[in-house]
């Protein structure tokens, strides 16, 4: 929830509302679709279904290029490189959702810190309602795209993939990813997704509350950012 009184003309009190959410922009208007339960499945789809799902297919990797999650590197198994898996899901509104998800039981970790991340309390998202109605803010959601590939890796962090399946190129022969940052299904990428929201909040002089990390308040005091993590 995004609440900030510059915005008093729109006032909540009047019935008004902002809200945003992205758009899907693989959607299918048929009930009967299919829905692959990994991309061998796809596959063998059925024509039309299986072009819907491409177009879903190539939304992700477009994503994962564009925000430079990985790069090929020779293959070199002492390296653990993990499995990943094609995800596939219809949301309520017809949009297909593809996702390439490692499978990070595979991730190094050293305690249960290394992959926790903080979700807004339910306390604090009704106590921030209030303050929203009462001086008149404007309440509005956003939905982060991706979020949790915008979590660069450190330079200590050495994970790998084995080549996804669809990335058929001949440049890929004999190659595994290198990840340069966080991708779905690490054990660690929540954290690290918070802690770079966290970063970029606190140089645009938002603090960060004492009684939950998942909130902020904005410079003068007149904007509240709660996170709230739905990974639907």
């Amino acid at each position: 929830m995004l609440a900030s009184s510059r915005l008093e003309e729109n006032n909540l009190n009047n019935g008004n509302s902002l809200k945003r959410k992205r758009s899907d922009s693989a959607t299918i208007s048929s009930p009967l679709i299919t829905v692959p339960a990994d991309y061998k499945e796809y596959l063998q789809l059925l024509p039309n279904q299986r072009k819907a799902w491409g177009i879903s297919i190539e939304e992700e990797k477009q994503n994962l290029l564009q925000s430079g999650t990985f790069e090929p590197v020779p293959l070199d198994l002492t390296k653990q490189p993990m499995n990943t898996k094609w995800i596939f899901k219809q949301k309520p509104n017809g949009a297909l959702k593809s996702r390439i998800v490692v499978k990070g039981f595979g991730e190094p970790v050293e305690s249960i810190t290394d992959f926790y991340a903080a979700t807004v309390q339910q306390t604090s998202l009704r106590v921030t309602t209030i303050v929203a109605l009462t001086r008149g803010y404007v309440s509005a959601s956003f939905d982060v795209k991706a979020a949790f590939l915008q979590a660069p890796l450190g330079p200590d962090d050495k994970l790998y993939i084995h080549i996804p399946d669809g990335y058929d190129s001949p440049e890929y022969k004999g190659k595994m990813f290198k990840l340069k940052r966080s991708l779905y299904g690490l054990r660690s990428a929540p954290r690290r997704w918070q802690e770079e929201l966290g970063n970029t909040l606190i140089k645009l002089n938002f603090v960060k509350l004492r009684c939950d990390p998942a909130v902020y308040l904005g410079p003068d005091n007149n904007i509240i950012v709660a996170v709230y993590v739905d990974d639907s």
